[in-house]
């Protein structure tokens, strides 16, 4: 028996999902295996061993994978040249907030090969990938400072649509989709530039005219003065 994760290898939801994902990557003709023990005291959720020689596990974990049992899988895998890949399973939500998720989640963010999270939902029917989306930086006359539009990119799919591409696990289309947003994030940053550029440029042209104002009136006053003590005299 696994001594990892017992809780959810005796999971109805965990066999289907299993099941459902094997069959899918063997209809995409992917060179996977169901429930091999590929670890000493584990047994591989799904186990992928490529032509080129490289390996891969896929794991399905939940809000209950603890880092002590995630860290530790994942440290047998590498000793065994396995690349492992998480998938989590909750229900789909096209909102994270990566401040009050739990470890699993921020797990996949930070750690997996292309920093981001796969969701599956309970049912199988909908995928759910996650990426931060990095600041930018935006240049003005004051300096440059750091421009949040959005800090997570969303995109949705069916279980159909996770295949492997630039060797890690994604939905179809992923990587251009979070390339198409990077590009148009950056056509918001230049537009948001030129924009802060005219705003600086009226801001000056304001300060100047009120400096203006200041001067004839400071002139003003003095020639006023200078006319009262003339009169005097």
């Amino acid at each position: 028996d696994c001594d990892y994760l017992r809780y959810e290898k005796t999971s109805g939801v965990f066999h289907t999902l299993r099941l459902l994902l094997f069959e899918h990557f063997s209809a995409c003709d992917y060179p996977v295996l169901l429930e091999i023990k590929t670890l000493a005291h584990h047994y591989s959720h799904l186990y992928f061993e490529w032509e080129d020689g490289k390996k891969t596990a896929i794991e399905l974990g939940t809000k209950r994978s603890v880092l002590k049992d995630v860290e530790g899988l994942n440290q047998e895998y590498k000793q065994k040249g396995i690349e492992p890949i998480w998938l989590v399973v909750d229900k789909g939500d096209k909102l994270l907030d990566e401040k009050h998720t739990y470890f699993l989640k921020r797990f996949c963010l930070n750690e997996s090969v292309n920093k981001s999270l796969i969701v599956l939902d309970y049912a199988g029917n909908k995928v759910y990938q996650y990426k931060r989306v990095p600041m930018i930086k935006c240049k003005t006359e004051m300096g440059d400072y750091l421009v949040d539009f959005q800090r997570m990119f969303v995109y949705e799919g069916i279980l159909m649509d996770l295949v492997f591409e630039n060797g890690t696990l994604n939905l179809r289309g992923f990587d251009k989709a979070y390339e198409k947003l990077l590009k148009m994030r950056q056509e918001q940053v230049v537009r948001f530039e030129g924009r802060l550029r005219t705003r600086q440029e009226l801001a000056a042209a304001e300060e100047k005219r009120r400096r203006v104002e200041e001067i004839n009136l400071e002139q003003y006053r003095q020639e006023k003065l200078a006319e009262e003590e003339r009169f005097k005299e």
